[in-house]
C-alpha cells in the first residue's frame, strides 16, 4: 500500500532537524530474508509460554532511571497464539522494591544472546495512550567502557504517548568531553487513527562497524555513520556484544504520566523477534615472493588450525600477514574477535 510518512533526523549536540514529506510504498512481506543477511536467531513465540534459553525478566520498580511509574513483574508477558503480549495495567503493587500503582513486563536476552553487529528486526503492534512506552532496544552486556552512557544504548524502536503518530530510533553514548551524546530519527504517519496500534509494523537495525540504520517496513529513516566517543577510535564504544530488551513503561521523563484520557489495560503485541548477521568472509590468500600473504577485513581475527591438530590459535596482528608456508600451517579462519578462541 501506499502511504505517507515523514522522515525527520535529529542530532542532540548539532541542534539540527531535517524534514522531508515522501510517498512510498511500504513493503510488508513477511519470512524473506534480507539481501546479504544470515538469520541466526529468531524467536516467532509459537509456544505456550517464554522461552527461558532465550529470554529473562527484570523484576523490579527502579523506574529505568527515567522516573517509570510501574512494577516490573513476570505475569504481564504472555505468549499465545503466536505472539508475545506484553501488558500494561492500572493496578496497586507491593513488592520488594516499593509499591506502584502500574505493573508491566520488560525481558531481555543478557547472556543468553548477545551480539556485535547484525540486523535486529520487531514485528508488532503498539499500544497507544498517554504515559505509554514501548520499546525495543539493546544495552551493552559488559560494560567495557563503563556505566553509561559511556559503552552506549541502542534504540531501535521507542514509541510515546503524546506523539501517537511518531516511531523513533535513537543512539546514545558518551563524546569526547566524557557527556551524553544521541543522534536520532523519527518516522512519522498519517495522522489518522492509530496506525502503529492498528497493524502490524515491521521495526528494523542494521548495525555494522562503520555505520547504523533505522527503517521501518523496509523505509530507512534515519543512519548515523560518526560518533566520536570518550571509550577511543571508532567503532569503539558500538565494537562490543550488546543484548535485546522489550519492555512497556509507564510514564517518565519523555511520555509523561497517563491522564484520565488513558484506557487500561493496554497491550505491546509482539509477532516476532529476529537476528540476522553478515555471513563472516573467508580470507583471501596470495604469493608474496616466497611467502603467502593471508588478508581479512577490518573488525574480524584470523584463525590457525594445523594437520592433525584440533582446535583452532587466534593470531595477534592485523591484515595482513605473511608467513612461510609449510604442511603443518594449512588453514585459517576469519572470526568475530569477541568469540570464544
Amino acid at each position: 500500500m501506499l502511504l505517507p510518512m515523514r522522515l525527520s533526523q535529529y542530532s542532540k549536540r548539532a541542534g539540527l532537524w531535517g524534514t522531508l514529506m515522501i510517498g512510498l510504498m511500504v513493503s510488508t512481506a513477511l519470512g524473506q530474508t534480507p539481501a546479504g543477511w544470515k538469520l541466526v536467531w529468531q524467536d516467532e513465540f509459537d509456544g505456550a509460554v517464554l522461552d527461558p534459553s532465550k529470554w529473562e525478566f527484570e523484576v523490579n520498580a527502579d523506574g529505568g532511571g527515567n522516573h517509570e511509574l510501574q512494577y516490573y513483574v513476570t505475569n504481564n508477558a504472555v505468549v499465545a497464539g503466536g505472539n508475545l503480549t506484553i501488558t500494561a495495567r492500572h493496578e496497586h503493587y507491593s513488592g520488594p522494591s516499593g509499591v506502584r500503582e502500574y505493573t508491566s513486563s520488560r525481558i531481555r536476552t543478557r547472556r543468553k544472546a548477545d551480539w556485535r553487529y547484525g540486523r535486529f528486526e520487531l514485528r508488532a503492534k503498539l499500544p497507544w495512550g498517554t504515559g505509554l512506552w514501548p520499546a525495543f532496544w539493546m544495552l551493552p552486556t559488559d560494560n567495557s567502557y563503563g556505566g553509561w552512557p559511556h559503552s552506549g544504548e541502542i534504540d531501535i524502536v521507542e514509541w510515546v504517548g503524546k506523539t501517537p503518530f511518531t516511531a523513533y530510533g535513537t543512539l546514545h553514548w558518551a563524546g569526547p568531553d566524557g557527556q551524553h551524546t544521541q543522534s536520532g530519527g523519527k518516522l512519522e504517519l498519517p495522522a489518522v487513527g492509530h496506525p502503529f496500534s492498528s497493524a502490524f509494523h515491521v521495526f528494523a537495525l542494521e548495525w555494522e562497524p562503520t555505520e547504523m540504520r533505522w527503517s521501518v517496513d523496509g523505509v530507512q529513516y534515519h543512519s548515523v555513520a560518526r560518533w566520536p566517543s570518550d571509550a577511543g577510535a571508532a567503532p569503539r564504544p558500538f565494537d562490543q556484544r550488546f543484548h535485546l530488551l522489550l519492555n512497556l513503561a509507564v510514564g517518565g521523563d519523555w511520555p509523561g504520566s497517563p491522564d484520565s484520557s488513558t484506557v487500561f489495560p493496554r497491550e505491546f503485541i509482539i509477532d516476532y523477534v529476529r537476528v540476522y548477521q553478515r555471513p563472516i568472509p573467508a580470507p583471501t590468500v596470495q604469493r608474496a615472493g616466497d611467502q603467502l600473504q593471508i588478508d581479512w577485513p577490518a573488525g574480524y581475527a584470523l584463525e590457525q588450525g594445523s594437520l592433525g591438530a584440533s582446535g583452532w590459535t587466534r593470531l595477534s596482528g592485523v591484515s595482513p600477514i605473511q608467513f612461510n608456508p609449510s604442511p603443518d600451517q594449512a588453514f585459517f579462519r576469519v572470526v568475530d574477535p569477541l568469540s570464544d578462541p
